[in-house]
């Protein structure tokens, strides 16, 4: 999530439990790519050059790049918002709290 949220794209390498299924979701988001492994489960260093190099260089780390700023902007206006409406409950609060005084 720290990543998304700096807006930087993700290369991810699940090893197990819970990881493959948010490889997916986060491919599917388009703000990552996935090192795909082999029939025997292993990964090898050529897969991992060739990620890089098009998550650095190439059309596709454009695209990704992109698309995780874009992401990020719209988390921290969210955040901004939730954060905004959560002080204002507590200055209520606090005004109430006063009255009851």
């Amino acid at each position: 999530m720290e990543s998304i949220d700096f807006g930087v794209p993700i290369i991810a390498m699940p090893m197990h439990l819970e990881q493959p299924m948010n490889a997916r979701l986060i491919v599917e988001l388009g703000v990552a790519v996935e090192i795909v492994r082999d029939d025997d489960g292993k990964i090898h260093r050529g897969e991992i050059a060739e990620i890089l190099k098009g998550v650095i260089t190439a059309e596709t780390g454009g695209k990704l790049r992109t698309k995780v700023r874009d992401i990020s902007k719209n988390l921290k206006s969210v955040r901004d918002e939730e954060m905004d409406t959560a002080a204002e409950e507590l200055i209520q609060l606090c005004r109430n709290f006063n009255k009851c005084k």
